[in-house]
């Protein structure tokens, strides 16, 4: 940042750079084609947590410690 001041660009014409940028991306992503999807499909499933404790008495083992 400091270099960017030595060479007089302002920090509005940062923001400004910044800002365009960005609506450039928001942009490529509404034309992308496909819609967002968010989460698991209708029907879809999901793999089950099992969590590795590497402490305490159940060390090395899967178990829920809840």
């Amino acid at each position: 940042m400091v270099r960017l001041l030595e060479k007089g660009i302002t920090m509005k014409q940062c923001l400004y750079a910044g800002g365009i940028v960005v609506a450039a991306l928001a942009l490529s992503v509404g034309f992308a084609g496909e819609s967002l999807k968010s989460g698991i499909a209708v029907g879809g499933s999901c793999s089950p947590f099992h969590p590795l404790n590497i402490t305490g008495p159940h060390k090395d083992n899967k178990q829920c410690l809840v």
